[in-house]
């Protein structure tokens, strides 16, 4: 068991408490955390506290990585977990682009079903001759 730090007369002398050679008493920061520390502590913790639960809830691991990175509040504390030219989330110009591709490429594939299957190109056309003679 450790050993108490205790005074000339032999009263336990507390976390923040010393006493100085000539016997007054003075309070010290041995052992304390200062306010930034102490804020520190406080955002890691709720950053631990945070991501248990997004995994019990059934959250995917990057996910949650993603999300407690790009925090406003947990900025400094996370991110160690930051990949390089990594953002959280595509901007809303970025979806759209993204969501044109994936149309674009839906429209080439049902286009390529169509012709393998000996279907008209272009079904609206249906009629009208394109190229008379």
């Amino acid at each position: 068991m450790s050993e108490k730090r205790r005074d000339n007369r032999n009263r336990i002398l507390h976390i923040g408490e010393s006493q100085r050679p000539d016997g007054r008493y003075k309070s010290s920061k041995d052992g304390v955390l200062d306010f930034s520390q102490l804020n520190n502590a406080i955002r890691v913790l709720k950053a631990t506290i945070i991501s248990i639960f997004l995994f019990h809830m059934g959250m995917e691991i990057d996910l949650i990585r993603r999300i407690m990175e790009f925090d406003s509040e947990l900025h400094f504390e996370t991110m160690f977990l930051r990949q390089q030219e990594e953002r959280p989330f595509l901007h809303p110009k970025e979806w759209r682009k993204l969501l044109k591709k994936i149309i674009v490429n839906q429209e080439k594939r049902t286009r390529a079903k169509r012709l393998s299957a000996g279907a008209d190109i272009f079904p609206y056309t249906v009629g009208i001759d394109l190229f008379p003679v």
